[in-house]
């Protein structure tokens, strides 16, 4: 595909533009090099060139120039990032997981932006457990609901702002799931409590982002985190690789050091997660629009 067209370009390299939207709305346009010219297509087809245009200059621009952009900032940024036994499927849009999905991870960063607005020297923690049991789930759950809330509640006091960062509904959905799944247990919040906890506090980064058509093919934080000079530091960074990895984590047949390998690769790749989640804002505040 970055072949065509003697390395132009074919237009499914453009985030939204699949093979099938492309033959309904470009007339028949495959270069992006051709559909940054054109002109006349439908909405979908003129948000493609303004795709196209970007995808050459290597300049973002705003996909719709009168709606405000804006990143919401606070005083304290929390920053957020789970990781489910089953986050490849997930993440490969299967709606029904091929074997039993548990929460195992939650990792977070705190960021006191009062004291030094440089993200970089957060501190990225996790609160994890490898018995792969509901009981196990429901621990990092409550714990890391806990210590939102504590975290809330002490910045409120200090008469600070909050809010807590996340990227895409993942958290949200998995939120959810703790008030209904484990609803009949001791500590567990109500869905209402939730919902109004998330309202409040939660921000989601990824709908902010897709308000700016970008170089890259799509908006996934693996794809809009090197836009930022961030890099994983683990190799084979992705869900596909978690699951494997999480699989030897928890495998009887896997020696000590090899379950130790695996959690150790677990846990870094989730603290470049968060960390991905700080460099993204940072580059989405930066960016500047005529």
């Amino acid at each position: 595909m970055e072949a065509f067209d003697n390395g132009a370009g074919h237009v499914t390299l453009l985030s939204k533009v699949t093979a099938g939207k492309a033959s309904a709305n470009l007339n028949g346009i495959e270069s992006i090099t051709e559909l940054a010219k054109a002109t006349g297509l439908n909405s979908f087809g003129m948000e493609a060139v303004k795709r196209a245009k970007v995808w050459q200059s290597k300049i973002p621009v705003l996909l719709v120039p009168s709606k405000e952009f804006k990143v919401p900032s606070f005083d304290i940024e929390i920053d957020i990032d789970l990781e489910n036994s089953q986050a490849a499927a997930q993440e490969a849009g299967l709606e029904d997981s091929p074997g039993r999905d548990v929460l195992y991870m939650y990792g977070f960063g705190i960021h006191d932006r009062t004291i030094n607005p440089d993200w970089r020297s957060v501190t990225v923690d996790c609160i994890d457990d490898f018995s792969d049991t509901d009981e196990s789930e429901f621990q990092i759950y409550s714990q890391m609901w806990q210590r939102l809330e504590e975290e809330v509640a002490k910045a409120e006091a200090a008469g600070k702002s909050v809010g807590i960062f996340h990227f895409g509904a993942h958290e949200q959905i998995w939120w959810r799931k703790f008030a209904h799944i484990h609803a009949l247990k001791q500590g567990t919040p109500t869905l209402d409590r939730v919902e109004t906890f998330m309202s409040k506090y939660l921000i989601n980064l990824l709908p902010i982002a897709r308000q700016v058509a970008l170089p890259v093919s799509g908006y996934s934080i693996k794809t809009l985190a090197p836009l930022a000079g961030f890099n994983w530091e683990v190799d084979s960074a992705g869900g596909d690789n978690s699951i494997v990895v999480y699989q030897r984590a928890i495998s009887s047949k896997s020696s000590q050091q090899e379950k130790s390998d695996a959690i150790k690769w677990l846990r870094d790749y989730n603290r470049d997660d968060v960390k991905a989640t700080f460099a993204v804002r940072e580059y989405l505040r930066g960016l500047k629009f005529e």
